[in-house]
């Protein structure tokens, strides 16, 4: 007796099938109220829905469930007057009565379900143990009639009846980056270039409904990176399945929770990858998953050792693997993700063992060590699964020798085809292969070949010539033989669903997937990397039906948001912005955004209308207007030498501190045509007004936003950039390439005039997984002497910043130069950078910058630029440690000028041997 439960057992020699009545009847029996058989559960069968409620179940041919009386004893009459031994004697009683009862409905139940079902059950990363089990399995030569899968065990589950052998999970898990699994952010090499400076690491982000009522988060991740996984891969499978579950190379069930109802849903149809999505969904991880009414969430919170399921589908022999994780100890429950873990574990750790008593083996591995977050240790989790499978294969070969086990329609010989074949096919790239098949088929003696041999022999050839969803019609042939005509594949229609303000002419643009078109390999992961990068959505899923209908589903975002940004380095000092935002004007996709930045030293005001235009995956417009006001004060030091008057030989150094403010304020306008993911074309025009003031001036005089600027801009330009880093800050390969070339003049209401060309090629490698090496080369040129406001300063160890185009200085780092020590109206600048990642998120840098600036008149008469250049020409050197921190990075650098002089610059101080210290953190903007 446990807190007022009476606990009964069923008995030794009892089937597995009479346990399970006996558990769902006994499990939990009040003592002082009628007692049910069966908690509330909830199935999906085809598409319909049966809720079980208060009731015995039994299975019927049709695989639906009906419901028996539910066995009731009425107790009031004992209520506190029968004595103690009357008392238990009437609980045993009613015990044996309701265990009776059950065994009664259970030993009516149909024996034509499945003969051994595998239980998978969640344990996160420690789930992947099931692979090693499956291995085990393999090498066996066991092959379950069912599986059932929660959490974790429904990831395993779904790729292994879908026809993944243990090898190919294991491969699919190890390419899996686990660190990015709650990252709401898309790969940044699907983005388009426009999208690709957009800040995605900002401080705090909050969004609101259409009446302003701010939407609390419900999780930390979408759980997008669920569908990213499992779509591509399970859509083929299910398609040649027709949605049905049980048609897959094995049957498999998907357990969930309704955290509405709080019922059990078990899945047997539909969209596989939703269906995993919503049994994947850890509390505070992830997003529920809506579907109707219900809200699914993580199916470990009902069944984490998901047994009955298979009971109630009438499986003879239970084999389940339990790699859930225990509970924390005191120590470890440092966090509320970790607290509300172990207040749900309490909760299921009743219901785990219950489950566990259920199956008739119960394979546990060695996990001690390992929490359900250790992405590092795949290979030795697998391995420890393996090891624990094999330590229980003979046993589970001994009781399957035992079953009486009769043949199901699963195992009645397939209808033989006549030879030869003969195959109609549309699409060249499989005629080939398909010739080789039939001249295969009629090299031997065979008059016939098995139906269900010869089509997975053809969607083998289909998987390998990139045509998972073609599919052949088998009929005879007027001539002796058989006639296979090939569908390779040819999407009927293209539906969207889940749209309400989004137009789905954009999101069919950004998929690419139109009617007519052959659905090849690869096409669903583009389709919801490209769909996912647009940032409408905060779930995209896409699937194929029999009929080769794809949908197209997804789950669009409040696009009325506000974002807050903080940040500090040593030359800046602190600085933040706020900026409210309205994502999808029109469901076009064009963003209005208002910036404000307030700092110490710098401030910048913008509105801006921003969008891209797709008309096709490859092709697609970029369109930006903005207005804007920026300032930004800085201090200079400047020296100088002075003889004594009294005394020729005595030199003096002075130093004159001068504070230096710069406004600015215009209007930008860019157009330009996005090619793929990777380049983009643009031209725009910047008309701009500027005023510098000194401090002998007075910072704070009237006016300070400039309605009295003295001088201006009208400044036209095109600009050519590639862009495919994998990711940023921190890039571990590709390139990023621009070259920008533009001109003002006074002719257009002016009052400068000048040509410039500016340019930037890097490019990003890395080798062993943490070596990362990045050489670089920047240049800027200009026809004349231009003004402060468009010269290149190089000097410190800034980033790049985000709000460029509104910035009021053109910053180029250089190790070992103080921020703005040199400037000019030509650069050129050589740069290299060796980054090792010491762990994850830690990294250790190394930075060498060779360049100069020269004044335009002074590179003019310069006789040999390149002399100059080798002699003076300033060398740094820089040591960094980074952290990718969540708000931002976090950088510490020491700097050390190593070669040259910086006397031939005017105002400018500094030699080799100097220090510097870099500090910044947060993200530039």
């Amino acid at each position: 007796m446990e807190s007022g439960r009476v606990i009964v057992s069923a008995p030794a020699c009892a089937t597995a099938a009479h346990r399970a009545a006996s558990a769902r009847a006994l499990a939990s029996i009040p003592i002082r109220e009628p007692a049910v058989i069966a908690e509330p559960q909830l199935f999906f069968r085809g598409s319909e829905r049966y809720t079980m409620n208060g009731t015995a179940l039994s299975k019927i041919q049709t695989g639906t469930y009906r419901r028996k009386a539910a066995v009731k004893i009425d107790s009031s009459r004992e209520r506190g007057h029968a004595p103690p031994r009357i008392r238990l004697m009437a609980r045993r009683t009613r015990a044996a009565l309701l265990w009776c009862a059950a065994a009664a409905a259970v030993a009516r139940t149909s024996p034509t379900g499945p003969r051994v079902a595998l239980i998978m059950s969640g344990g996160g990363i420690r789930g992947l143990a099931q692979v090693g089990v499956v291995r085990a399995f393999e090498e066996a030569g066991i092959r379950p009639d069912l599986v059932v899968g929660t959490s974790m065990g429904a990831i395993v589950a779904s790729l292994y009846c879908a026809g993944y052998p243990a090898d190919s999970i294991e491969a699919i898990a190890k390419s899996v980056d686990w660190n990015e699994l709650f990252s709401n952010s898309a790969q940044r090499r699907q983005m388009l270039v426009s999208q690709k400076s957009e800040p995605v690491d900002y401080l705090f982000e909050m969004r609101f409904k259409e009446d302003l009522t701010p939407v609390l988060p419900k999780s930390l991740s979408y759980g997008q990176a669920c569908y990213d996984l499992l779509s591509p891969r399970l859509a083929p499978a299910l398609f040649h399945a027709a949605g049905d579950f049980d048609s897959l190379a094995i049957p498999i069930r998907v357990v969930a929770t309704d955290i509405v109802s709080g019922q059990r849903v078990v899945f047997s149809r539909g969209s596989l990858a939703t269906a995993v999505r919503a049994s994947c969904g850890v509390p505070i991880a992830f997003s529920p998953v809506a579907i109707d009414t219900m809200l699914l969430l993580d199916g470990g919170l009902s069944a984490n050792i998901p047994v009955e399921p298979a009971l109630e589908m009438g499986a003879r022999y239970i084999i389940a693997v339990d790699v859930t994780s225990p509970m924390w100890k005191r120590g470890d429950i440092d966090n509320p993700v970790r607290l509300y873990d172990q207040i749900v574990a309490i909760g299921i750790a009743k219901q785990k063992e219950i489950e566990r008593k259920l199956a008739d083996v119960v394979i546990i591995p060695d996990l001690a060590g390992y929490r359900n977050t250790d992405f590092t240790a795949i290979d030795s989790v697998i391995e420890r699964g393996y090891e624990a499978a094999r330590e229980d294969i003979g046993r589970i070969r001994e009781d399957l020798a035992r079953l009486d086990a009769k043949p199901s329609l699963s195992h009645v010989p397939a209808r033989g085809l006549p030879l030869p074949m003969h195959f109609e096919v549309e699409h060249q790239a499989l005629a080939g292969a398909l010739d080789s098949v039939g001249r295969m088929l009629s090299a031997g003696n065979d008059t016939t070949v098995p139906e269900d041999t010869l089509r997975r022999h053809l969607e083998s050839v289909f998987d390998s010539r990139g045509f998972p969803f073609a599919r052949a019609t088998l009929s005879a042939s007027g001539n002796p033989g058989t006639i296979a005509r090939i569908d390779p594949g040819r999407i009927t229609d293209v539906r969207v669903e889940g749209n309400e303000r989004t137009s789905s002419r954009l999101i069919l643009s950004a998929a690419d997937i139109h009617t007519g078109d052959v659905m090849r390999a690869g096409m669903i992961d583009r389709a919801i990397a490209r769909l996912y990068a647009t940032d409408l959505f905060s779930n995209v899923n896409v699937d194929v039906d029999s009929g080769m209908i794809v949908g197209i589903s997804v789950n669009e975002k409040h696009y009325l948001r506000a974002r807050i940004g903080l940040r500090f380095d040593e030359y800046h000092l602190g600085e933040g912005y706020v900026q409210p935002a309205y994502e999808n004007l029109f469901g076009s996709g064009v963003t209005a955004l208002l910036h404000i930045q307030y700092g110490l030293r710098r401030e910048k005001y913008a509105f801006t209308l921003q969008g891209s235009q797709l008309f096709s995956s490859k092709l697609a417009n970029s369109i930006q207007v903005q207005t804007y006001v920026s300032r930004e004060t800085i201090s200079k030091d400047t020296t100088w030498e002075e003889v004594d008057p009294l005394d020729s030989t005595l030199i003096e150094t002075r130093v004159r501190r001068s504070e230096l403010t710069l406004r600015k304020a215009g209007v930008l306008g860019r157009l330009g045509t996005q090619i793929g993911r990777v380049a983009m074309l643009d031209g725009g025009i910047r008309i701009e007004r500027f005023r510098v003031t000194r401090s002998a001036d007075g910072v704070f005089d009237s006016d300070p936003l400039g309605a009295s600027f003295k001088k201006g801009i009208r400044y036209l330009m095109v600009r050519l950039t590639v862009d495919n880093l994998d990711r940023f800050p921190f890039p571990k390969k590709g390139r990023k390439h621009y070259i920008s070339i533009g001109g003002a003049s006074d002719a257009i209401g002016g009052t400068e005039s000048f040509v410039n060309v500016n340019g930037s090629f890097c490019h990003f490698f890395t080798v062993a997984e943490r070596h990362t090496i990045a050489p670089q080369a920047r240049f800027a040129w200009a026809n004349k002497a231009l003004e402060d406001i468009e010269r290149v300063y190089l000097g410190g160890a800034l980033p790049e910043e985000k709000y460029r185009d509104i910035g009021v200085y053109n910053y180029i780092p250089f190790m070992g130069l103080r921020p703005r020590a040199i400037s000019g109206d030509i650069m050129a600048l050589l740069h290299a950078t060796y980054r090792f990642r010491i762990a994850r998120n830690l990294y250790l840098s190394a930075s060498m910058d060779w360049g100069d600036t020269w004044e335009r008149d002074a590179f003019a008469l310069s006789r040999s630029v390149a002399e100059e250049f080798v002699e003076l020409a300033p060398a740094g050197f820089g040591l960094g440690l980074a952290y990718a921190s969540a708000v931002g990075p976090i950088r510490v650098t020491w700097g050390r000028l190593l070669h040259g002089t910086l006397r031939h610059h005017q105002g400018s101080e500094g030699s080799a041997g100097r220090n510097v210290i870099y500090f910044s953190a947060g993200h530039d903007f």
